[in-house]
């Protein structure tokens, strides 16, 4: 006879699910909406696409395999976006994230007049870590609507040379989703909505000569920034990401307290090798404060009661390279507001029968 891991009235079962495939439209985009049931935690975009080529080879740009996907994006009734960021940006998100997972299955191959399957997986994460529910939405809530949406590269921005290739295919969204009782009703799922989990891109800078700041939003605890130094642009075929355009990168609180400082580009590129396994590739680097797996112990909070500017600086010698800036971070998530009340509503009732 078999035994339950946990009390029955505490269990959750996983679900692994299929809610949506989104067809590839050259400068367009398409979207799906998720399931309004239980805990949505994850999404896995499963790529099934072609590149059908010519009698000469198309020559592929440097976002390679995820070129296809000029966005990838999450939205909550279409004006928050936990999730929203270009594909060649979730990639190196998730081998920074999940690490020392370097995306194996990923092939971008082109020959001559053939059509040739292109992988580019990727896995959009909702929480705050693989080991944690915490940033969980509960989609049972039937006014709350969360859509995917993928936006689409034409072939231009895909090939520096086209040479009449042509882009076809879709995309399976995935969902993973835990059945369990409505958040009022627990206290674990309660806290685990609580969190509102993001990640986003910050924008576009053009560097100085020398060094240029860029102050980030405040009132949010950091896990961790992103920045990728190209030259060209980031939107069609002559992006290029290049070592060496950085000198050095700082981070500082109110200017005076410097988290990183002035770290030169030999150890920042140490560090993320020390600490994911892998280069991730020219021109991309990253701060990180969770670099201890799974841990909240370098967690960096900029509570703007004490925190009147966090500045990054970044230090370059050419006024023709850029720098596109993405944040990992979380605040309070105000669709958690209305559970959390009806939860305190419903225990302050309990108490006053109680003592009546």
């Amino acid at each position: 006879m078999g035994r339950l891991a946990a009390p029955a009235a505490s269990r959750v079962q996983r679900f692994i699910q299929k809610v949506g495939n989104l067809v590839y439209a050259s400068g367009n985009s398409a979207q799906c909406n998720v399931p309004q049931a239980d805990y949505t935690t994850t999404l896995d975009i499963i790529s099934s696409q072609t590149v059908l080529s010519g009698a000469t080879i198309p020559v592929i740009a440097a976002y390679g395999a995820f070129g296809p996907l000029s966005l990838v994006q999450v939205s909550v009734n279409g004006a928050r976006h936990p999730y929203a960021a270009p594909g060649y940006f979730a990639d190196i998100y998730m081998r920074v994230r999940s690490a020392p997972y370097t995306s194996q299955l990923t092939a971008d191959p082109v020959t001559s007049s053939t059509t040739t399957n292109w992988v580019n997986h990727l896995h959009i994460p909702l929480t705050l870590a693989e080991d944690t529910t915490n940033g969980a939405w509960y989609t049972g809530d039937t006014t709350l609507q969360m859509t995917v949406k993928l936006g689409f590269n034409a072939a231009a921005a895909v090939f520096t040379t086209v040479n009449s290739a042509t882009i076809q295919g879709s995309w399976d969204v995935w969902r993973e989703s835990f059945s369990a009782p409505p958040p009022n009703l627990s206290s674990a799922w309660l806290a685990a909505i609580s969190w509102y989990h993001e990640v986003a891109m910050q924008g576009t800078w053009t560097l100085k000569n020398g060094t240029t700041p860029i102050d980030l939003p405040r009132d949010q605890d950091y896990q961790r920034i992103f920045f990728n130094i190209y030259t060209g642009n980031d939107f069609d075929a002559t992006y290029t990401p290049t070592a060496g355009l950085l000198t050095s990168v700082d981070l500082a609180i109110n200017t005076k307290i410097h988290i990183f400082d002035t770290v030169t580009e030999g150890e920042t590129l140490f560090q993320q090798v020390f600490c994911y396994a892998e280069s991730l590739g020219a021109g991309w680097y990253v701060l990180d404060f969770e670099r201890v797996k799974d841990s909240v112990r370098d967690i960096l909070p900029t509570d703007t009661a004490v925190v009147q500017m966090l500045r990054l600086s970044i230090a370059s010698t050419s006024t023709s390279n850029y720098v596109d800036v993405f944040t990992e971070a979380v605040v309070d998530n105000p669709f958690a507001a209305k559970w959390i009340k009806m939860a305190q509503a419903a225990a302050a009732g309990g108490s006053s029968s109680q003592a009546a």
